[in-house]
């Protein structure tokens, strides 16, 4: 076996940059109201996403722009996920700078009893009552561009408000709707039209490809994800731990559930104070959260013994009173089902010269993370984790680390925040939707990044490419694309990339499932089989694909993450079965041989595995297949 190490994203960004493949955005050519109207989960409503979305639309106002902002967060009050606001709050939501003339202002829609609008299926109209105040706002203040930054529903409500209006509108998401909410084939498909009907697409490097899937046309895609913004009042910078008493506060922040985990720090924390330590849990719990029953008690146990300092839920401008208090900050991320992360939390606690527990996970889930110090953080490896997490506690409480101000962890703010207010300039002198395409430099980059690896099949046997599977991104242009693919073929050509072909037969397959899908979305109600291999059950939503590959893509998976590409080659083979799960999400599982075998007969007896739905249950059963129906119970 062999590990091969290559910075793939950095190869692709040269590489699309000096061929001028991606177009630069046109420029400013007359002025405009300066008007933005805001679709979007803001305060009170807690969490990374509504604090994010609050200080930039803040830095927006504070640079001149008229905000208004349509949310429903208000209805969350007394929700455990929302905060109570006092009136000294409200300044900072209803904000006028003075000296740029820019200001924000909230419009909340109207939380209706069920006495009053009593209808099936009783559900809080969220979608609707979005739209129609956001009508409203644009009829009276004549706004030039509508932005969102979460899809459900806010997203789904801005793309409606941009077709209703003509306003043209730029869309971004977080990690949470774009991976989570997107398993759902219903939400995958509607999301799909929401990205194709933006105007503006904010995405990053790891998920470029993802949307170039959904062809969306190239741009409208920007590579500005949302800048990052952090407050800065009342942030302390030491420069040293020091531990009075030698006691330690771990602090806890953001949504509380199963992933973070919270039974084994628990546990650590009554064992250390058993042993003469005097380790404290700073947390703002509301037992509502998804916390199994197990952790709430140990939880319960905690603040009776002193060991669990509970406090209320803060406001976006509260956080750095909370960090103050806090020696060190808990991310033990677990089994979470986010691939990619852009952690707030750990943004904050590295300004504020605080280390972080980090999980492995969570650390392999890092965006550049090679850009951070180990003097930021604590990583806590999965094997023996509960052991592991005691001894690094331990050891900070018996030895705290020293450390200079160049600890704190600064973030380039100009950079994206201009970067992101460009965008929004570019939406605002080009006031109506945009429809101008350039097929041939789309499509050159289509075939260079469809997916995270792409090019290194065509390094080796580039004239058999099926540049086909890309043409059906846009068959009428198929002359266009070839000519492209045949540019884009002579330049990989003369850079003489080392990757093997293996890359891009996985992802190549990947694409096939995913296609395949698409061609089969006709039939879509009809094909919700599960398929279980050895206590694995996958749903076959539309005709697998069979890879055989030296790669595993266990370890290939876990380490993507990083810019530096790890890829273990075997003399062994792997067998896997990929299939789609939705327009935008492909799985894959590890299959012996034999199974291999008996699937690829099956494949080539039955073709339209999932076209008749009751044919195709029979049949594999038929060849010793388990199947269950999901809508009808059948086993």
């Amino acid at each position: 076996m062999n590990i091969i190490r290559y910075n793939f994203n950095s190869f692709k960004k040269i590489l699309l940059t000096h061929y001028n493949l991606i177009q630069p955005k046109k420029p400013v050519i007359r002025e405009w109201n300066k008007e933005l109207l805001f679709i979007t989960k803001v305060p009170p409503t807690i969490g990374g996403v509504s604090t994010q979305e609050y200080w930039r639309i803040r830095e927006l106002a504070n640079r001149g722009y008229k905000v208004r902002v349509v949310t429903n967060t208000n209805e969350e009050i007394g929700n455990p996920r929302a905060v109570n606001y006092s009136i000294s709050d409200l300044e900072l939501l209803d904000y006028k700078n003075p000296i740029s003339g820019g200001f924000l202002k909230f419009y909340y829609t109207e939380s209706y009893d069920h006495t009053r609008h009593k209808h099936f299926p009783e559900d809080k109209m969220s979608q609707s009552k979005l739209v129609g105040l956001s009508l409203y706002v644009i009829d009276k203040y004549k706004s030039s561009v509508i932005l969102s930054g979460y899809l459900e529903p806010y997203g789904a409500a801005a793309s409606e408000v941009s077709n209703l209006t003509g306003v043209p509108i730029y869309q971004y998401s977080a990690g949470s709707d774009l991976e989570r909410l997107t398993t759902s084939p219903e939400l995958a498909i509607r999301y799909e039209y929401i990205f194709q009907n933006a105007d503006l697409v904010g995405t990053s490097w790891e998920n470029f490809s993802k949307f170039l899937s959904l062809s969306i046309p190239l741009q409208k895609l920007t590579l500005t994800p949302p800048p990052i913004m952090l407050y800065e009042k009342e942030r302390k910078k030491e420069n040293r731990y020091i531990l009075k008493n030698k006691s330690l506060t771990i602090g806890i922040f953001g949504k509380l559930n199963n992933y973070k985990s919270l039974r084994e720090l628990s546990n650590v924390i009554i064992d250390l104070n058993k042993n003469g330590k005097n380790v404290c849990l700073k947390a703002s719990f509301t037992y509502n959260d998804d916390i199994d029953d197990e952790t709430k008690k140990l939880l319960n146990f905690m603040e009776s013994k002193g060991y669990l300092a509970n406090v209320s839920p803060f406001k976006p401008w509260e956080i750095n009173q909370f960090l103050n208090d806090c020696d060190l900050i808990s991310l033990l991320e677990r089994n979470f089902k986010v691939s990619i992360h852009t952690p707030i939390t750990f943004y904050e606690a590295m300004s504020a010269g605080k280390l972080a527990l980090i999980s492995e996970e969570f650390f392999l889930k890092l965006q550049d993370r090679e850009k951070y110090s180990e003097n930021n953080y604590l990583l806590i490896k999965d094997n023996n984790f509960s052991q592991n997490l005691y001894k690094a506690i331990e050891k900070f409480i018996d030895n705290p680390p020293n450390f200079t101000n160049d600890n704190n962890f600064d973030f380039n703010l100009n950079n994206s925040i201009d970067d992101y207010i460009r965008n929004i300039e570019y939406l605002g002198q080009n006031v109506s939707k945009i429809n101008n395409r350039n097929i041939l430099f789309e499509n050159i980059v289509i075939i260079c990044s469809y997916f995270p690896y792409t090019i290194s099949y065509i390094l080796d046997k580039y004239e058999t490419f099926d540049y086909l599977l890309i043409s059906d991104y846009h068959s009428e242009y198929s002359n266009v694309i070839k000519s492209g693919y045949n540019r884009i073929c002579k330049i990989i050509k003369r850079i003489k990339d080392p990757i093997a072909s293996e890359l891009l037969k996985i992802e190549y397959s990947k694409i096939i499932a995913l296609k395949s899908f698409k061609r089969q979305i006709s039939s879509y109600s009809n094909r919700r089989i599960n398929f279980s291999i050895e206590n694995t059950v996958i749903r076959i939503c539309s005709k697998p694909v069979i890879l055989s590959t030296n790669i595993d893509l266990k370890y290939l998976f876990s380490s993507i993450k990083d810019k530096e590409i790890k890829i273990k080659k075997h003399k062994k083979t792997f067998y896997y079965l990929i299939t789609a799960q939705t327009p935008l999400n492909s799985k894959y599982i590890l299959i012996d041989e034999d199974l291999k075998d008996n699937i690829e007969r099956l494949l080539q007896d039955y073709p339209d595995l999932t076209k008749d739905y009751g044919k195709s249950i029979d049949f594999l059963e038929s060849h010793g297949f388990l199947t269950r129906d999901i809508d009808m119970g059948r086993k």
